[in-house]
């Protein structure tokens, strides 16, 4: 049970990505709560109306994840074991005017621990004439403490409006 949240940082931006800096070890968890869209207008596929997350700088292929959930109306799932990143399902784009702004949540447990790889559990969804809504898990296969967290439309750059939260939770 979580003792205390605390806010770290909201960033906005219109940018290709927006980066969580110097995140400090004070904490036992970290949150981020998310509203987003893209600019992009060619690809309503799921993997156009997603997000992408690295860790520290890292554009290895040390990330895994996967996801499942509905949009459009249909089912849609994918399990990568081997990324460049973790995908973050359902931040919608630009693409058809009754598309509203995708929302997510991403909990990390642990992530300044030295001894273990991270993991993550994800909840995403966005706005559409038939919505959309996704659960996922991201690992990253590595043991280092986490001190920076980049976010990034897969496809173009964010729209006026997409805003981030970074928040620690101290359990007790």
């Amino acid at each position: 049970m979580a003792n205390a949240v605390t806010k770290i940082e909201t960033l906005t931006s219109t940018s290709s990505s927006l980066t969580f800096t110097s995140i400090a070890a004070t904490y036992d968890d970290l949150m981020i709560i998310g509203s987003a869209k893209s600019d992009q207008t060619s690809n309503g596929s799921v993997a156009g109306n997603s997000a992408y997350m690295r860790i520290n700088g890292d554009s290895s292929s040390a990330y895994a994840y996967g996801y499942w959930g509905t949009s459009g109306g249909g089912n849609d799932s994918s399990l990568q074991t081997s990324a460049s990143s973790i995908r973050i399902p359902g931040c919608a784009t630009s693409q058809y005017s009754n598309v509203g702004w995708g929302h997510f949540y991403i909990h990390i447990p642990g992530y300044k621990q030295t001894t273990s790889n991270k993991n993550m559990m994800i909840q995403s969804g966005f706005a559409t004439g038939s919505g959309g809504g996704f659960i996922a898990a991201g690992n990253w296969d590595t043991s280092s403490a986490i001190t920076s967290i980049l976010i990034g439309p897969v496809y173009g750059n964010y729209l006026s409006g997409t805003s981030m939260t970074l928040y620690g939770i101290t359990n007790g």
